[in-house]
């Protein structure tokens, strides 16, 4: 049987002002790709522009690209002059149990100078794995 794996995550995007909120769901449409006609990404913005909402949710419940987030997040970041950081955690899943077909990482965005780091869990697995333990020495 067929499984599913899905690349899972939904987090907040606080852009500081309702009007920058308008600007980045203009930015939004650029990282539609033309030949899927999806972004990687849903994108919301929290509440309505008469209620001054500064933010936006950012989320995929199957098939997300965290990349395309992380790059979308430090263009808004750097078109409208944002400081600080941004960051989100995501979930690798499999509708069946199948070995190292689950995992995750985290993505931070320098808002500032659109630096993007990241951590997968199943690299930080692999790596921790891979140190030998150290011997007892004999008495």
């Amino acid at each position: 049987k067929m499984a599913n794996n899905d690349i899972q995550f939904s987090a907040m995007f606080d852009v500081g002002s309702a009007a920058n909120v308008e600007r980045a769901m203009e930015m939004s449409a650029e990282y539609i790709n033309p030949d899927t006609d999806d972004r990687g990404f849903a994108i919301q913005r929290q509440g309505d522009y008469d209620s001054g909402s500064t933010a936006l949710w950012i989320w995929a419940d199957e098939c997300g690209d965290v990349e395309s987030v992380a790059q979308f997040v430090a263009d808004v970041g750097k078109a409208l002059d944002l400081t600080g950081m941004w960051g989100m955690t995501w979930a690798e899943t499999c509708s069946r149990p199948r070995i190292n077909e689950f995992g995750g990482g985290a993505v931070a965005v320098n808002l500032t100078t659109g630096r993007i780091s990241y951590m997968n869990a199943r690299g930080w697995l692999d790596h921790e794995l891979s140190k030998r333990p150290k011997r007892k020495r004999a008495a």
